[in-house]
C-alpha cells in the first residue's frame, strides 16, 4: 500500500484558534476607516461595492466582491470607498457600537454617506503563540485572494458566511463554532499559499 506523506498538515496543525470574534459592517460611500491594528489574525470577505485597502508602505489594493483579505498579524490599515476620504478611527466605531466587553461579542454597525453600499464580514482569530511566531511571521502582512482564485470556488466565502450568521444570531455554541470555522478558513488559505510557494521553488515545506 502506498503511503502519502503530508508534511504541510503536520506544520499547520499548530495553527489553532484559541478564540474568535466576528463582525459585519454596512458601509455606504463615501466612507473610510483606519485601524491601528488588531491583536490577532483578521480574515475579511467583501460583498456589495468594491473598496480600497492600504497597509503602511504598500500600494493600495482594490477589494472586489467575494475577495478574501487575510492580515496574518493584524497589521494597521486603512479601508475606504475612496482613499482621498479622511478616515474615522476604527476604535471610535468600536466604542460606539460594541455590545459588552470589547472583542468578546459580535460587532455590527453602519457607517458612511448615502452612496453605494459595501458590506464587509470578518472574523478576528486569536491564534496560538507558536503559530504566530513561526508560520504567520513567514507571511506577507496581507494576503489578497481574489474570488476567482478561491479553491474550491465559493467554499471559503460560504464558510465565513455561516460563521458570521451563526455568531450574530448567538446560536448555541457560536463561540466555539466561530473559532473552529475561522481556523479552518485560515488553514485553507495557508495551505494554498504555501502550495503556490512550492510550485515556484520558494517553498520551505518539503
Amino acid at each position: 500500500m502506498q503511503t502519502f506523506v503530508d508534511p504541510l498538515s503536520d506544520v499547520l496543525a499548530i495553527c489553532r484558534a484559541e478564540r474568535a470574534v466576528t463582525a459585519s459592517f454596512s458601509l455606504r460611500a463615501p466612507w473610510a476607516l483606519a485601524s491601528e491594528g488588531v491583536p490577532g489574525t483578521m480574515i475579511r470577505i467583501a460583498r456589495g461595492q468594491p473598496y480600497w485597502l492600504q497597509l503602511p508602505g504598500l500600494a493600495p489594493v482594490q477589494v472586489l466582491p467575494g475577495d478574501l483579505i487575510v492580515l496574518p498579524l493584524g497589521s494597521p490599515h486603512v479601508m475606504a470607498s475612496d482613499l482621498a476620504v479622511k478616515p474615522v478611527a476604527f476604535s471610535q466605531m468600536i466604542e460606539r457600537f460594541a455590545q459588552g466587553q470589547k472583542d468578546e461579542n459580535p460587532l455590527t454597525f453602519e457607517h458612511g454617506g448615502d452612496g453605494s453600499e459595501a458590506r464587509i464580514d470578518s472574523v478576528l482569530l486569536w491564534i496560538s503563540a507558536h503559530c504566530r511566531h513561526s508560520i504567520l511571521n513567514l507571511l506577507p502582512p496581507m494576503l489578497h485572494i481574489p474570488a476567482a482564485e478561491a479553491a474550491p470556488p465559493a467554499v471559503l466565502g460560504s464558510l465565513l458566511q455561516t460563521l458570521i450568521t451563526d455568531s450574530l444570531a448567538r446560536r448555541a455554541g457560536w463561540r466555539l463554532a466561530a473559532a473552529r470555522l475561522g481556523e479552518l478558513v485560515l488553514v485553507h488559505v495557508l495551505s494554498n499559499y504555501f502550495a503556490a510557494q512550492q510550485k515556484t521553488g520558494q517553498g520551505w515545506v518539503q
